[in-house]
């Protein structure tokens, strides 16, 4: 599967507090998505700070949003979601995970994600699956206009 090409840059936010996923991640929509502008927070507070900016104009608003949560996050983990549903309900929120569980699927879903990606176990991995997110999010949709 060749690089998906995006006419335009397009901006997205990824929410991750692992540094060597942040590397993987970051690494893997830079090769997929060369015109692809990421952003990374490492903590809910500093995602709604950043997220604050961008509606004030201060900063470039994300078209996506690549959340990472894990069951062993509890309620505090939900609470991002929840709350970018509340603030942000046109802003597309993707949520990464390692969990192939179907319950914690469906309360990504239920707490408002648009989809659901489990993370890959390696480079290629990451790779195949952003080259495919490219092609849905940024070749099939038609993202929302900014907030």
């Amino acid at each position: 599967m060749e690089t998906y090409v995006v006419n335009r840059s397009i901006v997205i936010l990824v929410i991750e507090n692992n540094p060597d996923q942040q590397l993987l991640i970051g690494y893997s929509l830079r090769t997929s998505i060369p015109q692809a502008k990421l952003n990374f927070a490492t903590t809910a507070n500093e995602a709604l700070r950043y997220l604050y900016e961008c509606s004030a104009g201060q900063l470039p608003c994300p078209k996506l949003i690549l959340l990472n949560t894990h069951p062993s996050q509890g309620e505090s983990g939900w609470q991002l979601l929840k709350e970018l549903r509340t603030r942000y309900p046109r802003l597309p929120v993707l949520v990464l995970s390692a969990q192939h569980d179907p319950d914690f699927i469906r309360q990504s879903y239920e707490f408002g994600a648009n989809s659901f990606i489990v993370k890959p176990q390696n480079l290629e991995g990451w790779e195949l699956q952003f080259k495919r997110l490219a092609i849905y999010w940024l070749g099939v949709v038609t993202l929302p206009p900014a907030y």
